[in-house]
């Protein structure tokens, strides 16, 4: 498998769906393979994101996400790990860049995951 591929575009009456595999994170074991299947609903400003990964090690695993600060007052954002637990996001700062070399901070939302898989609903209000 390449280090990135997308596997997967379909389009449906009410939605596209976009899957996609990353071989990857080789500091946290071998043959660490994280999916994500991205559902775009065309009639609401909704997109459903699960993410599925073989990860079997001791540490968590933290979702990362990275929003704008222009629209963040704009955004609601919720997930469930693979036991159906709410997740509870906290703000960090983080880094944005733009152009190559310049490096800007700006907040960025992470959680700690229980379990190998998870399920985020971004919503814009």
């Amino acid at each position: 498998m390449d280090k990135t591929c997308i596997t997967q575009v379909e389009e449906y009456d009410d939605r596209f769906e976009f899957v996609g595999e990353i071989k990857g994170f080789p500091l946290l074991g071998r043959n660490i393979v994280h999916k994500r299947k991205v559902i775009k609903y065309r009639d609401k400003p909704l997109w459903r994101i699960i993410d599925q990964t073989n990860y079997k090690g001791k540490d968590p695993i933290i979702l990362h996400w990275n929003i704008n600060p222009n629209f963040k007052h704009l955004i609601d954002i919720k997930a469930k790990d693979s036991f159906g637990n709410n997740l509870k996001f906290e703000k960090e700062q983080g880094w944005y860049s733009e152009l190559y070399g310049v490096k800007e901070n700006f907040d960025q939302f992470i959680c700690n995951l229980n379990g190998n898989n998870c399920e985020t609903i971004i919503q814009i209000r």
